[in-house]
C-alpha cells in the first residue's frame, strides 16, 4: 500500500499505518533536501542535529526557502512518526506526504538546473 493509499484509507488497519507514511514521508522529503544539498553546495549536513539540514537547505538556488520550510515541518514530527507514537493522524500523514511530494518536485528542479 503506498503512502498515498495508507493516508486516504479510513479502515483500522490504515489508520495504525499512518505512523508508516508519515516516517515514509520525512525520509523521502529528507533524501530529496540532501540531493538537492549535495547538488547545488557539493554538501550536506551530516550532523545530529537535524535541523542543520533546514538551514543548509534554504541556501539553495532555485526553491531552498519554500523546501527549507517543508523539511523543517517533516522534521517536527520526525520523531513521532519514527518511534511509532500514538496518535498521528490520517491528516498528519496527508500533510506529511504532500510535503515530501514539494521537496521531491523541487529537489527535481534543482538537479535539472545546472
Amino acid at each position: 500500500m503506498r503512502g498515498e493509499e495508507v493516508a486516504a484509507n479510513e479502515t483500522d488497519d490504515a489508520i495504525n499505518l499512518s505512523g508508516v507514511a508519515t516516517a515514509l514521508a520525512v525520509l523521502s522529503g529528507s533524501a530529496a533536501a540532501d540531493a538537492a544539498c549535495c547538488h547545488r553546495l557539493g554538501v550536506r549536513a551530516r550532523g545530529q542535529d537535524h535541523k542543520q539540514s533546514v538551514a543548509l537547505l534554504e541556501i539553495v538556488v532555485p526553491h531552498g526557502t519554500a523546501m527549507a520550510v517543508d523539511l523543517d515541518r517533516l522534521l517536527d514530527i520526525k520523531d513521532n512518526a519514527h518511534y511509532d507514537v500514538p496518535g498521528l493522524s490520517h491528516e498528519e500523514a496527508r500533510s506529511a506526504l504532500i510535503q515530501a511530494k514539494r521537496i521531491a518536485a523541487a529537489a527535481k528542479e534543482v538537479l535539472a538546473a545546472s
